[in-house]
Parts: structure tokens; sequence; C-alpha cells
């Protein structure tokens, strides 16, 4: 696709990427600068890092589109956990997604390599499901890596936060529905030191002024922009149905003392509460591993599709992790009875091409009217489209709760 799409990539999002390169020599300096660099290290290394050291944009793409095929990878060795017999024409679906193509090599950003680390953690978390009784060198080792695959996606990118914390939910699941409670805690420790380690290593090696005395992090979350006072940005969100302006102010009072951003915030929180309750309630029903894949893939999927639906100030590439993981818990829950409808893989089509449309719309440009301003009709389709998609999801969990599996 990158050979067929040469020319094409985010201007700005790539340009930046370039600009922050003579800000890295050295590397370890770089928060010390004036340079926005508003990326932790491991994501700075693997976008700016990497230009610089390729040289070129071409070269850039390169390595970017290498890893879409790292995922086509990871994602055919998932579909075996799944019992899926045609993996390759899942796999080609997966790799056909508008939504993954433009919103991530094509684009010129690094949200699909965020994805590899998600798709290792699964890959590992399968293991753990299918293997109760792990010879223990092995179950530490997979802990520890656990622990170092978190530490490398939360320093990649601020919005891999979110698919994260349903996967930490389900790692303590497990570890701690173990009869030895000693080896649960041992465990934990290795996991948190296979965080740690690195941790500590970058934040030595770093050098960034005395203000952030902790990590580095601070920095990136102290001056990073201040996407939620704006309605949205060029997000898949409800607040764009009610404003014409996408970059009206999210911040000014609409009821009582209440503004789209507090709202958009409280919705979230409640929302969300509600959705880890259920998986914790739905993840003790049996010990399938197809299932426990299926549904922890159910909850990351519906988790991205809430804040990006709810909260003010979202870009449209945050939708970008909800349809890979909308694929595995379709194969993984399939067959539960009558769980999925007819009408629910046309809405889930429906939605995954639009979506795709969109973000290369977005990206293409054909959504400007002028330079300062986009038609929001399509914005606001696809938002309605995703609204009756998150409903039908949630009568879908609801839906399951009913079941004895």
């Amino acid at each position: 696709m990158r050979t067929i799409f040469a020319t094409t990539y985010h201007g700005f999002d790539v340009g930046t990427f370039e600009k922050w390169i003579p800000s890295t020599t050295p590397f370890y300096a770089v928060y010390s600068t004036d340079c926005y660099c508003n990326y932790p290290i491991i994501g700075l290394f693997l976008s700016t890092g990497a230009l610089k050291l390729a040289g070129s944009f071409f070269l850039f793409f390169l390595y970017l589109a290498l890893f879409e095929s790292i995922n086509a990878l990871l994602f055919y060795r998932l579909l075996g956990f799944l019992n899926i017999q045609n993996k390759w024409i899942y796999t080609l679906l997966f790799v056909l997604l508008p939504s993954t193509l433009s919103g991530g090599a094509l684009w010129g950003q690094i949200d699909h390599i965020g994805l590899t680390f998600l798709l290792i953690l699964l890959i590992l978390l399968a293991r753990i499901y299918q293997n109760n009784k792990l010879k223990q060198t092995t179950s530490r080792w997979y802990y520890l890596s656990i622990g170092g695959l978190f530490y490398l996606a939360i320093f990649t990118k601020q919005l891999l936060v979110f698919p994260l914390f349903p996967i930490g939910i389900a790692i303590l699941l497990i570890l701690y529905s173990r009869k030895n409670i000693k080896e649960s805690m041992y465990l934990s420790l290795i996991m948190l030191a296979g965080f740690l380690v690195p941790f500590m290593a970058f934040e030595t090696w770093l050098s960034y002024p005395e203000t952030y005395r902790f990590t580095h992090y601070q920095r990136i979350l102290e001056t990073g922009s201040d996407h939620m006072d704006i309605i949205s940005g060029n997000g898949i969100t409800i607040w764009q149905l009610f404003f014409q302006n996408l970059e009206a102010p999210s911040t000014g009072e609409i009821v009582a003392f209440l503004s789209p951003k507090l709202i958009g915030l409280g919705l979230t929180f409640f929302l969300s509460a509600w959705l880890f309750f259920s998986y914790i309630k739905l993840s003790f029903r049996t010990e399938s591993v197809a299932f426990q894949l299926g549904l922890l893939c159910l909850i990351i999927a519906v988790f991205n599709l809430t804040f990006n639906l709810f909260l003010t100030g979202t870009h449209e590439r945050y939708l970008f992790y909800f349809y890979p993981f909308l694929i595995l818990a379709f194969l993984g829950l399939r067959n539960l009875p009558d769980l999925f409808k007819k009408y629910d893989l046309a809405l889930f089509f429906i939605g995954s091409i639009g979506y795709g449309l969109f973000v290369l719309a977005i990206l293409k440009g054909w959504l400007k009217v002028d330079n300062m301003h986009v038609n929001t009709a399509y914005h606001k389709m696809i938002t309605i489209t995703h609204l009756l998609i998150f409903i039908r999801l949630v009568f879908i969990i609801r839906k399951i709760r009913t079941y004895k599996v």
C-alpha cells in the first residue's frame, strides 16, 4: 500500500517529527531543550529517532510499513487461540481495514507500532490462559515480558494508556485468582521489575529540568496541548452534533455549572466503571481461551469507543484501535448463540468503511471548505453511526451476562 500511495502522508505530523530532529543531538538532552517534543522517550525514538536514522521520508515510510506486516503476523497468531479455521481470510480483513490503512503507516504516525505491543501482550495472555500450569520459569519470563511491554507501550504514546487499562485488569484477575497467593505476589513483583528496570534506566540516562523530579513523563503531560478545551479536533464525539464550530470552547457552561468538557468526563467515568465492573463479573464465567480473549477485546474496543464518543477534543485517529479489537471480539465470542445479529455485522461493516474513508478524507484534505474550515456533515454522520454501534455493543455486553458459558 505504501508503494501505491507513495506521496500520501500527513504533512503536519511527519513534518513535526522532522522539526524535532535538531533537538535530538544529543538524544538524552532532548527534554532539556525548548523543543515541544511531546512524545515520551520510546515514542520519540520510534518517530523522530527513526526518521533521523532513515535519512529520508521514503525509508521512514518503509520502516512504518514493516510494522504493518508484523501486526498481520501477530494477528494471524492470535487467531490460532480463537480456533479459527480460515485465519488468512480474517488476517486479510484486518490488514485491509480502511481505518488501519489510513490511520497507521499511510498517515505517517506510530499508532500501529503501539498496536504491535498490544497484540504481543494479548498473545502472552492467551498463552497464560491456555496453560494454567505453566512451568515456573516460563511463567516468570512471561510476566517479566508483560512488565517490559507495558513500559514500551506507555512510553510510546499517551493514547495507549486506554487499551492498557483493561489489559491490566485482566492480568490482575489472572494473578489473584490463583490458589497460590505467594506465587501470585512473586509474579507481580517480577512484572513490576520488568516495568521498573527500563523505566529507571531511561530516567537515569535522560537529562531534563529539575522541575520534573520523578520522570520526563511529567513534562509530556504538563506541556501537552489542551485538546479537551475545544469541542473536537476532527474526532468522533457526540459534542460536534450540537456545535457547528469544532474549535468552539468546551468549557462554557450549558446547564447550571456543567460544560461539555465536564459532562463528557462524567459520562466517560461512569460508563467505563460499568464496563469494567461487567468485565470483572464475566471473566470468571469460564476458562475458555476464546471466550476470555474475545471478552477482553470487546471491553478494550468499547472502552476505546466510549472515550472517543463522550470526551471533548478528541482527534480523528483516536478510534484507531477500535476495529482491530472489535474483529477479535467478534471471533472470540462467535460461538455464543444468537449474540451477534446479521444487522450487527452490517452496522460494523458500514462503520469501519465509513470511519476509514473519514480518516482518509482528513488525510487528503477532501473535507476542507477553505484553509480555515471543514465540512462537518460527514463528521456528524460518522458520529451518529458510531453512537448506534456503541448502543448496540452495550446491549451485547448486557446479553453476555445472561449466558451460562
